[in-house]
């Protein structure tokens, strides 16, 4: 690897918004779902499933469609979701850093 690209992967490393967009542009490259479950959206948001529950659950969350009849079958449109987010982000809990596995068995 050149100089170049091993500036780039310890600035991912250190930066979590470019981790999560590096993630997102590698879920573009291979196709991103037409419709998000909650693992997409805790992916989007980088949120834990328990913070990704409590937001599907405020009132003016975007309208779920159910594709099985089940809770399980509940998806989402991800570009009312992103808008919602971005509406919401000041009054949403703040994400968690999480440490890379390879930065755990460093601390």
């Amino acid at each position: 690897m050149n100089k170049r690209g091993e500036e780039l992967s310890t600035t991912l490393n250190e930066n979590p918004l470019l981790e999560r967009m590096d993630t997102l542009i590698g879920a573009l490259k291979i196709g991103r779902p037409a419709l998000w479950g909650i693992d997409e959206i805790a992916a989007y948001y980088g949120c834990g499933m328990t913070t990704a529950r409590e937001m599907i659950c405020k009132p003016d969350f975007p309208r779920a469609i159910n594709i099985t009849g089940h809770a399980k079958g509940r998806r989402w449109q991800p570009d009312e979701v992103i808008d919602w987010i971005d509406r919401h982000r000041e009054t949403l809990p703040r994400t968690r850093v999480r440490r890379s596995s390879q930065n755990r068995t460093a601390a």
